[in-house]
């Protein structure tokens, strides 16, 4: 008997132990693989903790953000509650307050604000405003300025309200009804005084104590305030007042005198008396005597003799 048998039997089992260990290094390897690839999904990728880094710091920025943004509005909501800045606002004085160019009495005066007159306020500083009222800009003090409910009432005493016609044409009424009489004509852009405003009419001044009204679809609503005026402008209108007053006292002299009689007054020249002194004149005449002779008639005295009875 051959004695290779062994020999090829420890081959055979070398080929399959080989074999097995071609296997075995086969499946460590695919293992090997598969936990590498397990290793690599699992493990944390660099990138991904900046973005995690990143993405907390923002969280925490946007806290802080939201934090500040809190405080702000807060302090905003609070300075909102007491600042005054751009409310309309209006003087309250017996005659007129001085608007300055800084906020001091050592400053400028370039302007006049008479009573309940607007303003905007601007800004505020120490106790005074800054104003913008018509052309004038300055500083004023707080203390003489209506603001709050108060100024409300005092805007709805002075507003002017004017309504400016739309339409070629437009029909003043004398009551709020299409059926009512015209009884005035308004024209393209006409500016009328509105003293009540109804939904769809407007009550309006037409002089003279006439009212109307007109329909508030053919016109623009705007509200007026009274303003300052600017030491120029003063100027102006005092200037024109005094040119009005004057023609209007030489027209009312020009009318007195057509219309008054003119009485012409003669002066006799006055002249001293003359005294002419006289001497008395005396005439003497002699007294006539005329003698005339008595007459005496003697008659005899008649007896008449009775017997007696």
């Amino acid at each position: 008997m051959r004695k290779r048998v062994p020999g090829a039997v420890s081959l055979c089992m070398m080929a399959a132990m080989l074999a097995v260990s071609a296997q075995g290094m086969q499946t460590w390897a695919a293992e090997t693989e598969v936990q590498t690839e397990l290793a690599e999904e699992t493990a944390p990728d660099p990138e991904e903790k900046e973005t995690e880094s990143e993405a907390k710091e923002t969280k925490e920025t946007k806290k802080e953000s939201s934090k500040e943004s809190d405080s702000d509005s807060a302090e905003s909501e609070t300075e909102s509650e007491t600042s005054r800045v751009g409310e309309l606002t209006f003087a309250k004085c017996e005659d007129y307050i001085n608007i300055r160019t800084e906020p001091s009495k050592k400053g400028e005066i370039t302007a006049k604000i008479y009573n309940h007159d607007s303003a905007v306020i601007v800004s505020e500083e120490d106790g005074w405003y800054e104003i913008q009222s018509g052309n004038a800009h300055g500083y004023v003090k707080a203390e003489y300025f209506a603001v709050g409910e108060e100024a409300e009432a005092i805007a709805e005493e002075v507003a002017y309200n004017v309504a400016t016609v739309q339409a070629k044409e437009l029909n003043v009424r004398d009551n709020p009804d299409t059926e009512s009489d015209v009884i005035e004509v308004a024209f393209l852009q006409d500016e009328l005084e509105v003293v009540a405003y109804g939904e769809d009419w407007m009550k309006v001044a037409l002089g003279n104590d006439v009212y109307g009204y007109i329909s508030a679809d053919y016109v623009t609503y705007e509200t007026y305030y009274p303003t300052a005026e600017t030491l120029e402008e003063e100027a102006i209108r005092l200037e024109a007042e005094s040119e009005a007053a004057a023609e209007a006292a030489a027209a009312l002299e020009e009318t007195e005198t057509e219309t008054e009689p003119v009485y012409e007054e003669e002066y006799i020249e006055e002249t001293e008396p003359v005294y002419v002194e006289t001497e008395p004149v005396y005439t003497e005449t002699e007294p006539v005597y005329t003698e005339t002779e008595p007459v005496y008639t003697e008659t005899e005295p008649v007896y008449t003799e009775t017997e007696p009875v």
